[in-house]
């Protein structure tokens, strides 16, 4: 061997050699030590082999914290019952083919991870399940056909995350999203369908429309007695349709006075739809405790005068003559019986904040102030005949003051 170096200014120098170099040394003294220049590390001889100073080399032994584990790892013993040195049962079947081991750490694992019964070593039945908790509460498995998570324990079933997502396999299309202190959103085809938002309180908000089916007999489709409300077969609210109309419907327990829609304002009440036994009532507020400047002395017979009624039919139904007035001819006489403006048509763009008319300190335009109006969609005049009713008892009344006056003369 290589002689030792001692420089009281450098220190003990012991014999510098490669692995190869150390391994040739003939009959080497026990407790010999050299430096290994291959491992950077030194080297002791216990007598049958050389080994590293603080690390142990007993292939018999685990290494030491921070080293590494080469070589295969065997047993000699059982697990669970099952002699794994001789039989794999644990990992997939009855082979003992190194396909069948598990991977070394920082290995990579291929091909399936299957569950196998650790009783008799069945990796084939489809009833294998992976089972969690002390009473199988959790279960995962899939039966050929589906694959299933099932929570069968007393708690609940979480998934935490602060934005929950599902996706199709391809990872190209969202499903259902859910967002801490957020919406939750459905989709149908990658577009949103339905949110929860509170952006005028608590709510939800239908990208598209609700089509509700529900088969009577084949003949009617809709949803009756629990759509909103139900209490029995008769009282509830109810929209369907059949093969010719479509119903709002609207049942009631009670054959006495039951109200069914109210109209409010902030003045309160301007109006309802009740019913009675066998009739339907149309009301609209009149109560004297609302009104004010009240006039019994009016002429009814000049304004009945200027009422044109007419004969005519609509262009959309050429085949039906009927008796009506035309809207704008009675507005001057009995405004409130007229909705809408002559000649109307529907807004076609509004004004923005990008538009010069809404901006400035002065600006001439608020912003959703109507710009243009379609050259082709007509907003429609329409008209409340039972407005007319006044008018016509007035005029009777004043007829029948100066029949009497004649009779009388």
């Amino acid at each position: 061997m290589a002689t030792v170096k001692l420089d009281p200014a450098k220190g003990v120098q012991i014999p510098n050699m490669t692995t190869t170099e150390r391994n040739a040394v003939s009959s080497p003294e026990t407790g010999a030590l050299v430096w290994n220049t291959t491992t950077s590390a030194v080297n002791q001889y216990n007598g049958s082999a050389w080994g590293t100073v603080g690390i142990s080399e007993d292939t018999t032994k685990l290494p030491l914290a921070g080293g590494a584990l080469t070589g295969a790892v065997t047993t000699n013993s059982t697990f669970d019952g099952v002699d794994i040195a001789t039989r794999d049962a644990i990992l997939t079947s009855t082979t003992t083919t190194a396909g069948a081991a598990l991977p070394k750490a920082g290995g990579t694992m291929t091909g399936n991870l299957a569950y196998v019964n650790m009783t008799t070593g069945d990796s084939t039945s489809t009833t294998n399940k992976i089972r969690m908790g002390a009473s199988s509460d959790l279960v995962i498995h899939h039966d050929g056909a589906n694959s299933y998570i099932e929570d069968t324990g007393t708690g609940k079933l979480a998934i935490l995350g602060s934005q929950i997502e599902f996706r199709n396999p391809g990872d190209s299309e969202v499903m259902l999203t859910a967002n801490e202190n957020g919406s939750v959103d459905i989709y149908y085809n990658n577009d949103k369908v339905f949110e929860t938002h509170n952006q005028r309180g608590n709510g939800v908000r239908i990208n598209g429309y609700i089509d509700f089916q529900n088969d009577y007999g084949g003949a009617e489709r809709g949803m009756w007695d629990n759509f909103v409300y139900q209490s029995s077969t008769s009282n509830g609210i109810g929209i369907y349709q059949n093969s010719s109309n479509i119903y709002h419907r609207y049942g009631s327990q009670s054959t006495g006075t039951s109200h069914f829609l109210e109209w409010y304002n902030p003045n309160g009440g301007c109006g309802s739809i009740y019913t009675n036994g066998s009739s339907t009532s149309y009301g609209t507020s009149s109560d004297y405790r609302l009104k004010e400047n009240i006039n019994y002395d009016w002429d009814a017979t000049t304004k009945i005068k200027q009422l044109k009624p007419a004969e005519f039919n609509f262009i959309a139904d050429a085949d039906t003559t009927m008796e009506g007035f035309l809207a704008h001819e009675v507005s001057d006489i009995v405004p409130a019986a007229v909705t809408g403006e002559k000649d109307g048509m529907f807004e076609e763009t509004l004004y923005t904040a990008d538009d010069v008319e809404t901006q400035g300190d002065n600006p001439t335009k608020g912003v959703g102030d109507i710009k243009t109006y379609s050259a082709t969609k007509i907003k429609a005049q329409s008209i409340d005949q039972s407005k007319l009713v006044p008018l016509l008892v007035k005029t009777i009344q004043e007829l029948e003051a100066r029949i009497t006056t004649l009779e009388s003369a």
